[in-house]
């Protein structure tokens, strides 16, 4: 995880239900578990060797993540948070680059990855994210409406139908 997609993890851990105070605490101080600085990647919301050292009893990893199982070590991160979480995670690849394969990925992973993006940078809206994901289920599921099917179709573009909100979150 990097300050790139940061946000993606933070939408996904709100999206499972919790708070967005936890989950900022948990994708920032994932962050600074993995990187090999002791800089907090958020003055608030980060945490390095000082709040591992004092609070937890053991230095952060400075490493990028072997398993999602060390999740367990990050700040904030709870049995409950980790385990809704862990069926929408992994840690390959390690280069840090977010990898979602649309045509197959989950619809909460495609709201996270959508919501994350939505906001005045973007000038889109939650609502305008989740009609995005809507859509890309939707075509997706092929002409019987049904995923994982032999009609099913890969995620294309121009052929969804989506209005102009939707094709900048996309």
């Amino acid at each position: 995880i990097n300050r790139q997609n940061v946000q993606v993890l933070i939408s996904l851990i709100t999206s499972l239900g919790f708070d967005e105070n936890t989950a900022e605490i948990i994708g920032y101080s994932a962050i600074d578990w993995a990187d090999d600085d002791d800089n907090l990647s958020h003055e608030e919301f980060g945490a390095e060797l000082e709040y591992y050292e004092a609070e937890q009893g053991y230095k952060p990893k400075n490493l990028h993540f072997d398993s999602i199982y060390e999740l367990h070590y990050v700040r904030g991160m709870t049995e409950e948070i980790f385990q809704r979480l862990k069926w929408y995670v992994t840690v390959y690849p390690q280069d840090n680059n977010l990898k979602v394969n649309f045509d197959t990925a989950s619809e909460v992973v495609l709201k996270a990855v959508a919501l994350s993006k939505s906001g005045s940078a973007t000038n889109t809206e939650d609502s305008d994210a989740e009609s995005l994901v809507r859509k890309m289920i939707e075509y997706r599921r092929g002409s019987d409406g049904q995923s994982f099917t032999a009609d099913d179709r890969s995620i294309e573009l121009g052929q969804m139908g989506l209005n102009a909100k939707e094709r900048v979150l996309f």
